[in-house]
């Protein structure tokens, strides 16, 4: 896939997420809610950070360097996922559907690319 279809996959997971948390705020509980919207949040900067640095490794960056990145990456979103669990009134459960809400939007581009491969980056 290439960098529209990155973008294709950024903008399905923020268009996901708020329906998502849309929805649990109306059928579940604000915490669940809150959840969600959290984990979308996470989900959503967690992809454009390793969009960001894929694009660095496609400029040709050393490999080293983006390797550490993406480990620096990976430690903050731990360390905002633990956070937000233990200072934020969220349900656990909703922070995982909320932070899931990547891999729907990385499933529904790829069919889309599938089918139809000139279609597949637009939204």
């Amino acid at each position: 896939m290439d960098r529209h279809h990155l973008k294709t996959i950024e903008r399905l997971n923020l268009l996901l997420a708020a329906v998502f948390a849309l929805a649990a705020g109306l059928l579940a509980s604000p915490r669940f809610a809150l959840g969600v919207a959290v984990g979308g949040v996470l989900a959503a900067a967690n992809f454009s950070a390793l969009r960001w640095l894929w694009d660095r490794v496609l400029a040709g960056s050393r490999r080293g360097g983006v390797a550490l990145l993406l480990m620096i990456k990976m430690l903050g979103i731990l360390v905002l996922v633990a956070l937000a669990l233990r200072l934020l009134p969220i349900s656990a459960v909703g922070l995982a559907v909320g932070l899931s809400t990547f891999l729907l939007s990385i499933g529904i581009a790829s069919v889309r690319f599938l089918i139809d491969p000139a279609r597949g980056s637009s939204t």
